[in-house]
């Protein structure tokens, strides 16, 4: 297998192809009025996939193709987007329509007087941030990844959506640590493909399910019975016991307890799975609760009512009602009126902000793919969901993280089918939304994004219809990491105990200390993380540092978080790692 990166002049080649061919002319989408997408404009590196419909086809990958607007057809057309957007903006009308910036155009041109536009370097980092591509390709498909508390990211691939390798049983897992590129491969004892995975309140990792057999021409996928816990520390498997039935493309999420909870997925006869089962880590049980019905790979929160919020997102099929599972009765909620839910498949779930707040965003979705948002307070007594701000493309396999200076959600990648990706990267505030500088490298299906304890934003994957798998890393550089020094965090503390007070001691160069955030490392698969979480921490000011009371085990689930202070220049500081609970 070739794992070298695409070289520069092919990129220049392939992306040139696809401009003339968009120039030319294409057919137009009559559902949505865009015109219907080129080609993926470069080819990937690694494996081919082999599982096509009616296996893992349309409906958990998604189409194989969609509409895409043309400004972000390409990395060089996005780039010239935003930047001709900011200049229309800021008051240079001339520069934004000669770079064809109506935001409501979606056949915009980004030749022209402000072809310069097209080098990323005129987009002020400062102001956009900026993306660098990794000097290191994956030596393996990145379908899983997960931040754990020593810096390394655990990447899961099981199988790999490749038949011919669940045949062999060459199943594939490693560490990677993404500053140098070193890399680890780990035995992995079963096909962890598609599994669900959290973490435990030890910083372990606790992975759910898998494939228990690919799909036939009589039978769909089935899913695995077998729980495994990742022992950090020694870099090992460690059996746990089985689950009730299998589980292919479940959500697995922790309770304030620490106990993690399962829900959905295909069982080891390719149906749904109804049934919830909570593993307990202090006493290695599995225990059956009351049952909920639910799609695959469902966009699940854990709320600070103790309730299990699913916000109609997922992976695969029909949305169903949205609601609040009662997981003493099985008692479900209905929450109405969350925007667009026949689109919401590979949408993103998570709290907006400051989940102390607990108001949550979905983001895109498809299909066909959708630029809209939506938000619901789950604060009030009956909930709902209301529209949020439209981002400036439509897209599913959406990427979404919390950034650690305010809690503002950057979203980025996507695509509207696996061969037809998006380039545009933003930040959502409130119902703004913020465009950024956009990837470059193409991810869709099987792509994750993970916050780095640096601020940074880290990429990877990315499954085609059929010609690879994505090899070639991209890490995001967000503005506040061009904007001067950022503070340093001098001493905090290993461990925290709800109610308990603590000082986080750290100096700012020309600046004073802001806040004080923890946030949960991700995990994430499909554009699911289900106990991803950032929660500002109710400071005072105090010499050399901060003082603080831990939250509530209903704000912040027991486990590792990393700690973030933030200057009053908006700058974060590297991370520390904690303990809660």
């Amino acid at each position: 297998m070739n794992y070298q990166r695409t070289s520069s002049k092919r990129w220049r080649l392939v992306i040139g192809v696809a401009t003339l061919l968009a120039l030319a002319g294409t057919a137009t989408d009559p559902s949505t009025g865009q015109a219907a997408a080129p080609a993926r404009p470069f080819a990937t590196n690694g494996e081919g996939s082999d599982s096509k419909p009616g296996g893992q086809g349309a409906e958990e990958g998604g189409p194989r193709r969609g509409a895409v607007d043309e400004r972000f057809s390409t990395p060089a057309k996005a780039r010239g987007t935003v930047h001709a957007k900011h200049e229309h903006s800021h008051g240079d009308h001339a520069a934004g329509e000669d770079a064809g910036a109506d935001a409501g155009s979606s056949t915009a041109s980004a030749e022209g007087p402000n072809a310069a536009a097209l080098n990323e370097g005129t987009l002020d980092p400062a102001v956009f941030g900026s993306w660098q591509r990794t000097s290191y390709n994956l030596p393996m498909r990145a379908v899983h990844a997960t931040l754990l508390r020593t810096g390394k990211v655990l990447l899961l691939a099981g199988s790999g959506n490749q038949s011919s390798v669940f045949q062999a049983g060459t199943f594939k897992a490693g560490l990677l640590t993404p500053s140098t590129g070193a890399y680890k491969a780990i035995d992995v004892p079963y096909d962890m493909f598609c599994a669900g995975h959290a973490q435990l309140p030890n910083g372990n990792i606790l992975i759910v399910g898998g494939t228990l057999a690919y799909p036939t021409a009589n039978a769909d996928w089935k899913g695995s019975q077998r729980v495994y816990e990742f022992d950090v520390a020694a870099e090992r498997w460690i059996a746990r016991p089985s689950l009730a039935h299998g589980r292919w493309y479940p959500s697995s999420v922790q309770a304030p307890s620490g106990h993690v909870w399962n829900f959905a997925g295909q069982n080891e006869y390719g149906k749904r799975n109804t049934q919830v089962e909570r593993y307990t880590a202090s006493t290695n049980t599995v225990v059956q609760k009351p049952a909920w019905s639910l799609p695959k790979y469902p966009g699940l929160l854990w709320t600070a009512k103790d309730r299990v919020f699913y916000a109609g997102t997922r992976s695969g099929g029909a949305a169903g009602q949205p609601g609040l599972y009662n997981p003493a009765t099985g008692a479900v909620q209905p929450v109405n009126g969350i925007t667009a839910l026949d689109q919401r498949r590979a949408a993103a779930t998570l709290f907006a902000g400051d989940a102390t707040t607990q108001r949550v965003i979905v983001v895109g979705g498809g299909w066909p793919a959708t630029k809209t948002t939506s938000y619901i307070d789950l604060r009030p007594t009956t909930p709902k969901g209301v529209a949020g701000p439209d981002l400036s493309t439509a897209k599913a396999y959406v990427g979404a993280v919390n950034l650690p200076t305010d809690g503002s959600v950057f979203q980025t990648g996507g695509g509207t089918g696996r061969d037809t990706p998006v380039y545009e990267s933003s930040i959502i505030r409130g119902n703004t939304v913020v465009p950024l500088a956009p990837n470059t490298v193409a991810r869709t299906y099987h792509s994750s994004t993970l916050l780095l304890p640096d601020g940074r934003v880290l990429t990877m994957g990315g499954d085609d219809y059929g010609d690879g798998f994505e090899m070639q890393v991209e890490v995001f550089t967000p503005p506040y990491l061009h904007n001067g020094t950022r503070p340093v965090i001098t001493a905090a503390p290993g461990t925290m105990a709800y109610g308990s007070s603590y000082t986080v001691s750290a100096t700012a160069s020309n600046a004073s200390l802001a806040s004080a955030w923890l946030i949960r490392p991700s995990s994430t698969t499909h554009s699911v993380d289900p106990n991803q979480r950032a929660v500002r921490l109710n400071t005072t000011a105090v010499a050399g540092g901060l003082r603080f009371t831990t939250p509530s085990k209903y704000v912040v689930q027991p486990g590792y978080y990393m700690v973030f202070v933030n200057d009053s220049q908006g700058r974060p500081s590297v991370a520390r790692w904690t303990k809660v609970g």
